[in-house]
């Protein structure tokens, strides 16, 4: 019988002989990957990494919240500048106009974000502190599929920073 090339691969030469590798099978009674509901007698297990547990590492609520609402609350808690993303792992504080490494900003808050009506306009938000000037603000960087290069190069080296 012929694999189903659709879910097998063409069939490979190890030491041990040919070996075809299949797709796992997914659906009732396969605890991950089961479709569409989860096995109700499954232990539960750990957020997925990025996940929220309804506050964020700074204190400040979570959960479904727009762009918006997230940058009014970091303003609320004093940081009202504003940081862009620049080449290089580089931010740029608007209140200096200064360039900046990423790993040289002291980073208070992180925070990803869906948008509420396209999951796929992934947004992260950040609190900043600007090691040149002290102003504390914020930072919109898109990530995921949209981002540009030098969005992702900064949004990886303020996940990498300790939250105080």
């Amino acid at each position: 019988m012929e694999a189903d090339k659709r879910t097998h691969s063409v069939p490979l030469e190890t030491e041990d002989g040919e070996v075809v590798i299949g797709q796992q099978n997914v659906g009732p009674g396969v605890v991950r990957g089961s479709g569409d509901s989860p096995d109700p007698n499954a232990p539960p297990q750990a957020p997925a990494p990025g996940a929220t547990d309804g506050t964020s590492v700074s204190g400040m609520p979570t959960g479904n919240q727009t762009i918006t609402e997230v940058i009014d609350e970091y303003e609320d808690a004093g940081y009202d500048g504003q940081f862009m993303a620049a080449t290089d792992g580089h931010l740029k504080c608007l209140t200096c106009n200064q360039d900046v490494r990423a790993d040289e900003v002291a980073v208070y808050g992180l925070r990803r974000l869906e948008g509420v009506s396209d999951p796929a306009d992934m947004s992260a938000i950040a609190a900043l502190e600007c090691p040149r000037c002290g102003a504390k603000g914020t930072v919109a960087i898109k990530y995921g599929p949209e981002a540009s290069p030098d969005e992702a190069d900064v949004l990886r080296v303020l996940e990498k920073e300790p939250l105080p």
